[in-house]
């Protein structure tokens, strides 16, 4: 690699960080979901973490049974 190749991927770099000659379109990458979207999904994984931890200790059957003796409901679905 020549020495003048290097000074331009050198400068195209520095120009990309500092966004004068962007080598990336970095408004591809912003999400363009409001706010609301983007909380209500963070909490939906959060829901499916609970779920999956809550499994992993006291698996399926277990915990349905303890949910209907709690709740005074029947385990079957």
């Amino acid at each position: 690699m020549s020495t003048e190749t290097k000074k331009l991927g050198f400068l195209a770099a520095i120009g990309s960080v500092m966004n004068v000659l962007p080598g990336t379109d970095y408004r591809s990458m912003v999400d363009s979901r409001s706010d609301a979207e983007k909380i209500g999904g963070d909490w939906i994984a959060v829901g499916a973490h609970t779920w999956m931890a809550q499994e992993r200790y006291e698996p399926g059957e277990a915990r349905r049974k303890k949910y209907a003796r709690k709740n005074g409901t029947s385990a079957c679905h």
